[in-house]
């Protein structure tokens, strides 16, 4: 199925396939480029209309510009945990935690600081990391 979608970013509209397949009673839309490749996938909760999952993707990489390319979200629709990465796809954010954990009330309950791959386990050294990328 070829669908367009509106990219707010650049103002532009977007063709795109989408692909629909069901694993195990779980229901996981795949959207691709124009070339071809996956840039993003949806998988929702066995049978149910609610997202589990979401990935984003940049030539072949678990990767987003400018924001999580993982999301995870609790049965409710809250979201759970948010992971960034570089275009590497190793964990990756310069300006907060790589790693996001919330509970079902919204708080956050862990958060992991990683430069290109590597964790940083408390603030000083993160920063420090940083100024050197």
């Amino acid at each position: 199925m070829i669908i367009y979608i509106y990219n707010q970013l650049n103002e532009e509209v977007i063709k795109m396939r989408k692909e629909v397949v069901y694993e195990y009673s779980k229901k996981i839309e795949k959207y691709y480029n124009k070339q071809n490749e996956l840039v993003h996938q949806i998988e929702y909760y066995k049978n149910s209309k609610q997202i589990e999952r979401e990935y984003f993707y940049k030539n072949g990489v678990q990767y987003r510009k400018n924001g999580p390319s993982f999301i995870k979200y609790f049965k409710k629709g809250e979201v759970r945990y948010y992971e960034y990465t570089n275009k590497d796809g190793e964990l990756h954010r310069e300006d907060g935690p790589a790693k996001i954990w919330y509970n079902n009330d919204g708080q956050i309950t862990h958060e992991y600081y990683y430069i290109e791959g590597k964790q940083y386990t408390d603030i000083f050294t993160f920063e420090v990391a940083k100024a050197t990328v």
